[in-house]
């Protein structure tokens, strides 16, 4: 089954504040695959990167690494991975 959105549950446990409201955690784009259809993102504050499917990217044309992104974590059957995952002020 291909990694969509859809595959995807919405938060992992954890993602969410003491409020109940989703966190949105920053990072920024560490690396692709050699064909571009998977993003790593590095969180701030983390040494691992964090996987991301090229679909799940507000504004992935725009992509290049170092790319400032927000996103949000998810959980597949494959683990975590970040989604709805938007590019900030990339040149």
């Amino acid at each position: 089954m291909p990694r969509t959105s859809e595959n995807v549950v919405d938060t992992c446990q954890g993602n969410q504040n003491r409020g109940g409201s989703i966190v949105r955690i920053r990072g920024q784009v560490s690396s692709f695959s050699r064909r571009g259809t998977y993003v790593f993102i590095r969180p701030e504050g983390r040494v691992a990167p964090t996987f991301c499917h090229r679909s799940d990217v507000q504004g992935a044309d725009r992509l290049r690494e170092g790319c400032p992104v927000e996103f949000e974590l998810g959980r597949d059957d494959f683990g975590t991975r970040a989604v709805r995952v938007i590019a900030l002020a990339c040149v």
